[in-house]
């Protein structure tokens, strides 16, 4: 059984592999013992002959969780890293490997279940975009602040702002009706518009509409205010990850 993570800036999330994903699950690791994050992931009782990590976290930190998986379950774990030209695409960084490995990954997981352009949105801690040509070709992305970013840049700079702010509910509207409920709406809307521009771009440049694909926390929020049709796979790094893991295998 392989182990696949995912390490993000803020949560280290997991699978568990043999030939399908299953026993999905995360932790926060913001102030976390590493000792803790394996402890939960060890509870899962698998017998593990494989450990592969994608990281963008610090490498202090990365390093740290990737000897102490290897001391759990006494096997050293791989580390994924971008390839230039693999997996049916074409990373546009002239140094593919200040990529992150985690974009990477999703464009893979998604271009594997469509043919055609592609517009990869990945929003949690920042929001990245990317675009690929119907021939694997990466035109290249962008990176935002993600929403919770945006918000609390807002209330945390703007003293007057965060002063009227008030609790709200989950929905939201374009034109809010309370200080925090504007700020909410202000950075959800930023990223929904961010992502149609993209798309639209994409689809100037290819003569194409891009299918679109919405991963991380919050592509659950987005997708209902996309004013165009979207993939929603909150794992899509991980099943990016599972098709490298297939192929390495493969190549064995």
């Amino acid at each position: 059984m392989n182990l696949l993570l995912d390490v993000g800036n803020t949560n280290v999330k997991w699978a568990w592999h043999d030939g399908s994903l299953h026993g999905f699950g995360d932790y926060a690791h913001e102030d976390a013992e590493i000792d803790d994050i394996v402890d939960t992931i060890a509870e899962a009782d698998q017998d593990v002959t494989g450990i592969w990590i994608a990281s963008v976290a610090d490498d202090e930190f990365t390093e740290e969780l990737g000897e102490s998986l290897a001391d759990e379950f006494d096997i050293e774990a791989v580390f994924v890293e971008v390839e230039e030209d693999a997996f049916d695409i074409r990373v546009a960084y002239s140094h593919p490997e200040r990529l992150g490995v985690d974009r990477w990954l999703a464009m893979i997981g998604a271009r594997a279940g469509v043919g055609g352009p592609i517009i990869v949105a990945d929003a949690g801690t920042t929001l990245t975009l990317d675009g690929l040509l119907d021939d694997g070709t990466h035109v290249g992305g962008m990176i935002c602040p993600g929403m919770h970013l945006m918000q609390d840049a807002v209330l945390e700079d703007t003293a007057k702002v965060a002063e009227h702010a008030v609790d709200v509910s989950d929905h939201i509207e374009l034109f809010a009706d309370d200080t925090s409920a504007a700020v909410i709406s202000g950075s959800v809307f930023a990223a929904v518009a961010l992502i149609e521009y993209a798309a639209e771009e994409l689809e100037r440049i290819s003569g194409e509409l891009p299918e679109v694909f919405l991963t991380g926390g919050g592509a659950t929020a987005l997708a209902p205010l996309m004013g165009l049709e979207v993939h929603v796979l909150r794992e899509l790094v991980l099943r990016g990850l599972a098709l490298v893991v297939d192929a390495e295998g493969d190549l064995e």
